[in-house]
């Protein structure tokens, strides 16, 4: 009967090599490259496992790969602009958790907007001494209305629904 064994990686920072184990012989008492012993471990605690698959390795990589393109793009607009890179730091993406947005832009625009309650359907919390909600209702509202008028007025409709008749063979 053949053994089977696990691969384990050293819990010591400095270390972190691998190594081939017996389960049947219960957990590793120490490394064999670095010598290390972990702590033993309390039947009472539930222990967090590590499950590395090539899915949860191609998630962490595209998130990566996504911080660093948002480093490289700063590099970019920090060249084109003019402005310095620690300008441009803020358009870099460093926390990919699933709540995570970019923060809103402070500069003189932004700062223009919010002084005179412009740009967006809501803009500021309305408070008691706030703008009344129903302006920005009907700001909405015109901003709509004004979005189906001119040459180009509902052209994305008037695509989608071309396109759909082309592959669908709707008459």
């Amino acid at each position: 009967m053949s053994t089977r064994y696990i691969t384990y990686r050293c819990e010591e920072a400095s270390c972190r090599k691998k190594f081939p184990w017996d389960p049947a012989d219960g957990f590793p008492k120490m490394c064999p490259h670095c010598g290390f012993e972990p702590e033993v471990i309390d039947d009472n605690v539930i222990a967090m496992p590590n499950f590395l698959s090539a899915k949860t390795r191609a998630n962490d990589e595209v998130a990566k790969k996504m911080m660093d393109g948002s480093a490289e793009r700063a590099l970019i607009a920090a060249q084109m602009t003019g402005e310095s890179l620690a300008d441009m730091n803020a358009t870099k993406l460093t926390n990919m958790t699933n709540d995570a947005m970019a923060p809103p832009p402070a500069n003189e625009v932004s700062t223009f907007m919010q002084q005179h309650n412009v740009g967006g359907f809501a803009g500021a919390a309305p408070t008691a001494a706030g703008p009344d909600p129903t302006q920005h209702t009907q700001r909405a509202i015109a901003l709509a209305a004004a979005a189906h008028q001119g040459p180009d007025a509902r052209a994305g409709a008037r695509t989608m629904g071309s396109l759909q008749k082309a592959l669908f063979n709707i008459k």
